[in-house]
């Protein structure tokens, strides 16, 4: 009986009042509402109470659905469109005291932004939601980080019109939804229906999208769509050193101390003082020696003088006479292609990294942070890894190039046996269409030591992984890699994986030579 009458207008008929209906009594109903505590909290159950009376209370119909209603509102979306908006009409602003209304209207281009929802009913209306050919599914999911490259085309091929009548359809269908099918009314799927006056536009942009799902499918199919990310290359201006400050283990000068322990001196002046000792031995350290004497910063000390080590084998700097972590300050780490050469001159090679921290940088913030030599002293190189220095100091290294965080590695498992956590990550993506593709692309997610890389898949997101398969499915190396700590390889190992550091131009292409000192892409493996 009350149809599509506002219910506070119904309130008032005859025949609802013979029913006993009333809007006071109904927004008491309202207010008695219970519910379930551990689901809701009491905010989001006061703003559905409103909101239900508000409704009730309406004496209008919903104004119909047109572009103010579709368009975007969010603070972000707004600005870009203003922003957008002048960049094309600009000059039709400027000059709009010489411009009539007819030439003005031929002369603007519009721009529209859409809320998000209309993205989501385009895919479905579509039919491009179950037919992607995404990691391990074929519907949209958050575990193929490409999926916002889905989202893009979409949106890039959407219009006012389109976008208008698929609001127009999801109305439909939640007015069916609550109150079914009216009689002679038709189901919200075949909407826009003939002779209507979207009806030939709807099914065009139909056709198209038949066509870009081909394009999406083929683009994906190859690997054309690349996954990229923010990276800094300058020297940074943000934390130096962790917060917490560690006290400094005091020695006597004149006591023994290991070549450990004078790797730990807590600055690189002590350091090279107590290296440059007539009785320094690399392996050994120095004996104990009660007329040991030297000079730190035109300062003598002596044997009885304390002198400063870090406490922890972490690599630090000295703080407020103590001493700091500065494992979260490391800008990049170079990789080394080193050698051993055996009696018969035959070279033995390995791979390696150093980590250089940004203390170590910090003179030499106006050159190439990622060729400045690293003095023998320095952090970075008394806490790299001991054979690493070796070569580089005796001149058994190769420079091949550098890592920061962010930097896409490309790699291929296919000529190398693997187990452990790897082995079931290759392993559970073999079975699904594009695994190649979960295996063939990482990126540095950081450094967890001097020898050991930390890597992530470059085209999987952890956020995705448990609404995409159930943990009982989930092998626990796919878990400890995708979404915990990620794959750990040292670098030596990596070497038999990697193929080549990929950097990007902003259209997400190789960059291999740039006239303007970009970073550009360096090959790992040398056969």
């Amino acid at each position: 009986m009350k149809s599509n009458t506002p219910f506070a207008i119904w309130a008032r008929s005859e025949d609802a009042q013979t029913r006993g209906v009333s809007l006071a009594e109904a927004k008491k109903r309202v207010t008695m509402f219970t519910f379930n505590p551990k689901s809701y909290a009491p905010r989001e159950v006061k703003a559905f109470k409103q909101a239900v009376i508000a409704r009730l209370q309406q004496t209008e119909d919903d104004a119909a659905i047109d572009n103010r209603s579709i368009e975007s509102v969010a603070w972000m979306a707004d600005e870009l469109h203003r922003r957008i908006d002048w960049y094309f009409n600009a000059k039709q602003y400027v000059n709009s005291a010489s411009i009539d209304d007819a030439e003005a209207e031929t002369m603007k281009t519009t721009v529209s932004v859409f809320q998000g929802r209309v993205t989501a009913s385009a895919r479905r209306a579509a039919g491009i939601e179950g037919k992607i050919h995404f990691i391990g599914q074929q519907s949209k999911t958050r575990l193929d980080r490409r999926h916002h490259a889905v989202d893009a085309s979409v949106i890039a091929m959407m219009n006012t019109a389109a976008a208008q009548t698929l609001m127009e359809r999801e109305s439909l269908r939640e007015s069916q939804r609550l109150i079914g099918l009216m009689p002679g009314e038709r189901s919200w799927k075949e909407y826009p229906y003939e002779g209507t006056s979207r009806y030939e536009s709807f099914h065009l942009w139909l056709d198209n999208m038949d066509v870009l799902l081909e394009l999406l499918n083929d683009a994906l199919d190859n690997d054309r769509i690349a996954v990229m990310q923010s990276q800094r290359y300058v020297l940074g201006n943000s934390i130096a050193h962790d917060a917490t400050i560690h006290p400094l283990e005091k020695v006597p000068l004149g006591s023994a101390m290991s070549a450990d322990l004078i790797r730990r001196a807590s600055t690189p002046a002590l350091w090279c003082a107590l290296t440059r000792l007539p009785d320094y031995d690399e392996k050994e350290g120095l004996p104990e020696d009660s007329h040991r004497e030297i000079r730190v910063h035109d300062t003598r000390y002596s044997a009885d003088d304390e002198m400063g080590f870090f406490a922890s084998q972490a690599a630090q700097i000295a703080v407020q006479e103590g001493s700091a972590d500065i494992g979260s300050a490391i800008h990049h780490a170079r990789v080394y292609r080193c050698w051993k050469t055996n009696a018969k001159g035959v070279r033995k090679y390995f791979y390696g990294m150093i980590r250089v921290f940004q203390t170590d940088l910090l003179r030499a913030c106006h050159d190439d942070l990622f060729t400045v030599p690293l003095p023998p002293q320095s952090i970075s190189m008394r806490y790299g890894e001991p054979r690493v220095v070796q070569a580089l100091q005796s001149g058994n290294a190769q420079y091949l190039g550098s890592l920061v965080v962010g930097d896409e590695i490309e790699m291929d498992f296919s000529s190398l046996d693997v187990d452990g956590q790897i082995g079931e990550y290759l392993q559970f993506f073999s079975q699904f269409s594009g695994g190649n593709l979960a295996w063939k692309h990482w990126v540095v997610d950081g450094f967890f030591n001097q020898t050991q890389l930390r890597i992530r898949p470059r085209y999987l997101a952890a956020e995705g992984l448990a609404k995409a398969f159930s943990d009982d499915v989930v092998p626990d190396g796919v878990q400890k890699i995708v979404t915990k700590q990620g794959w750990l390889p040292p670098v030596n190992t990596a070497s038999k994986t990697a193929v080549r550091i990929v950097r990007r131009n902003a259209f997400g292409e190789p960059r291999l030579s740039s006239a303007h000192h970009m970073p550009c892409s360096w090959q790992w493996r040398h056969e």
